[in-house]
């Protein structure tokens, strides 16, 4: 399920920087309904761990949307961070070497992280001048 304004032209699944201690899991629907709140996207099907599916977007209001992952992340910067040695071990300690270099190597592929950020971050600032321009029409 996918906000198609903002995610629309991004595969699925899609990749994301997702670095968190917390996780919202179990939503209550009805909550969300009542607030006129939607989920845009969840984490993809991992049937390898035995975490439940975390939500990673919504979109509280028009104007309002809330991401569980870094959009902003540019492959750049996060070279740089995971590239520090504090992190770097902290990444191979939680979850090895074998995944700390596959997610090194796709910093360097123009269709995750980059895509992600390219995507993103330009559609919801799109979004926001279309609000304000048609609001601006009205007021004429």
């Amino acid at each position: 399920m996918r906000d198609r304004s903002y995610f629309k032209k991004l595969p699925d699944p899609f990749y994301a920087v997702d670095s968190r201690d917390w996780q919202l899991i179990q939503p209550d629907l009805t909550v969300f309904q009542k607030h006129g709140a939607k989920i845009l996207a969840w984490k993809k099907i991992r049937s390898h761990v035995e975490f439940e599916r975390a939500i990673m977007a919504v979109r509280f209001s028009k104007e309002f949307v809330g991401t569980q992952f870094h959009p902003e992340a540019d492959p750049e910067g996060m070279t740089l961070h995971f590239g520090k040695e504090e992190i770097r071990n902290q990444v191979i300690e939680n979850f090895g070497k074998e995944k700390y270099d596959n997610m090194m190597d796709h910093l360097d592929d123009p269709d995750k992280i980059a895509l992600t950020h390219d995507t993103i971050l330009p559609s919801f600032i799109e979004n926001a001048l279309d609000s304000i321009y048609s609001q601006t029409a009205v007021l004429v």
